[in-house]
C-alpha cells in the first residue's frame, strides 16, 4: 500500500471505529432497550472482522519488511490501553485489578494484531490459499475446545485471523477497483439493509448468536446449539466477509472531516473505554435520566458519538503516538 492516504479507507476506518465505540457504549443498556440490544448485535456481525481485514491490508509493508518495531508498537498499545482502564477504575473508586494474560476487554485487538503480524511473517512463504483455508478450519474448530477462551486472547486470535490474512493477501487498489461499480454498490446496499431488517425482526430468536460473533466463547456456551457451533461460525465467516466488501463498496471516496477522524483510530481505540468508565462512574446515567426521563437510553448513541469525537482530538493522537513509538536508543540511531 502507498503511504499516501486514501480517503475511502479513512472513511471506512471512521465507520468501524464508530461502531466499536457505539458497541462498547450501548453494551451496558441492551437489557433496557430492544433497539440498543439489536444495534449491539448488528454491529458485532461485521465490525471486528472488517477491522481485522483493514489491519491486515495496512500491515503488508510491516510484515513483508519484518518491521518488528512497528509490530511491537501494538503490544505497547495493548498494555497502554489496559493501563488507561486501570487508572479510570482507580479514579471512579472501583476495585483495582489487572490481568496481563487473561484478556476480556478491548486490549485483545492490539495483542491479536501483534501476534497476527508475527505469525504472518512466517506463513507468507506458503501458498496463500492453503494458509487461508487452514486458518478458517482452525477458526471453526477452536470453538469445540472448552479450554481456549480469553487466556492470551487465544480464542479471538484463532477466530479472527482469517480476516487479517485475507486483508494481507489482497491489494487495496484492486479491491476499490472491483467494488467501485454501480451494480456492486446497489447489491451491497440491498445486502446490508436486508441483514439489518431480518436481524431486527428476528432479534429475540437469534440474539444468542452474538456469542459466535464475539469470537471469545467456546461453543458449549451456546444454548442448545453447541454441536452446531462450527456451522454457525462458518456461516458468520461468509456473512462477515460479504459485509467487508459491501462496506468498502458503499464508502464514499471524498475526503471530509470523518476522514481525519478515521486517520486517528488508535487514540480512539486506546482511550474510549476508559472515558466510558469515567462517565458512568461520575453519574452519566443520572444526568441523562434527569434530562430525558425514561427515554434516556436513546441518548446513549449520541454519547458514543461525542466520546468518539473527543478521543479523536489531535493532542490525544500525539500522546498515543509517543507512547507506542518510543524513541530509539542512541546506539540504534547511529546504526541507521
Amino acid at each position: 500500500m502507498s503511504n499516501t492516504r486514501i480517503a475511502k479507507w479513512d472513511n471506512l476506518k471512521f465507520l468501524l471505529m464508530l461502531t466499536v465505540v457505539m458497541g462498547h457504549t450501548v453494551d451496558f443498556y441492551t437489557d433496557e432497550s430492544m433497539v440498543l440490544g439489536w444495534l449491539n448485535f448488528f454491529i458485532y456481525i461485521f465490525h471486528m472482522p472488517a477491522f481485522m481485514f483493514v489491519s491486515g491490508l495496512f500491515m503488508k509493508n510491516t510484515v513483508n519488511n519484518k518491521k518488528y518495531d512497528r509490530m511491537f508498537s501494538y503490544l505497547i498499545l495493548g498494555f497502554a490501553t489496559k493501563l488507561f482502564k486501570f487508572i479510570a477504575n482507580c479514579i471512579v473508586g472501583r476495585k483495582l485489578k489487572i490481568e496481563y494474560f487473561n484478556e476480556d476487554s478491548i486490549a485483545w485487538y492490539a495483542f491479536a494484531v501483534f501476534m497476527f503480524a508475527l505469525v504472518t511473517v512466517y506463513l507468507r512463504r506458503f501458498n496463500r490459499t492453503y494458509v487461508f483455508v487452514l486458518a478458517v478450519i482452525l477458526g471453526v474448530m477452536v470453538g469445540y475446545d472448552k479450554s481456549v477462551d480469553t487466556y492470551l486472547s487465544l480464542a479471538r486470535i484463532f477466530t479472527f485471523y482469517p480476516f487479517f490474512f485475507a486483508g494481507y493477501c489482497l491489494e487495496g487498489e484492486k479491491i476499490i477497483e472491483k467494488t467501485d461499480r454501480i451494480w456492486v454498490r446497489a447489491v451491497s446496499a440491498v445486502f446490508v439493509v436486508t441483514v439489518a431488517v431480518l436481524t431486527y425482526l428476528n432479534f429475540h430468536k437469534i440474539d444468542w448468536l452474538i456469542k459466535i460473533f464475539k469470537g471469545k466463547y467456546p461453543y458449549n456456551k451456546l444454548p442448545d446449539y453447541d454441536d452446531f457451533g462450527g456451522l454457525f461460525r462458518l456461516g458468520h465467516y461468509i456473512v462477515a466477509f460479504a459485509f467487508v466488501f459491501a462496506l468498502i463498496a458503499l464508502m464514499p471516496k471524498a475526503k471530509t472531516f470523518i476522514s481525519t477522524i478515521g486517520s486517528r483510530t488508535l487514540p480512539i481505540y486506546a482511550l474510549h473505554t476508559s472515558v466510558i468508565t469515567l462517565l458512568r462512574g461520575f453519574g452519566m446515567d443520572s444526568l441523562l435520566i434527569g434530562l430525558f426521563g425514561v427515554n434516556y437510553v436513546y441518548a446513549i448513541p449520541v454519547a458514543a458519538v461525542l466520546i468518539l469525537l473527543v478521543t479523536s482530538l489531535k493532542p490525544f493522537a500525539i500522546m498515543i503516538d509517543k507512547i507506542i513509538n518510543p524513541p530509539l536508543s542512541a546506539e540504534r540511531v547511529d546504526k541507521q
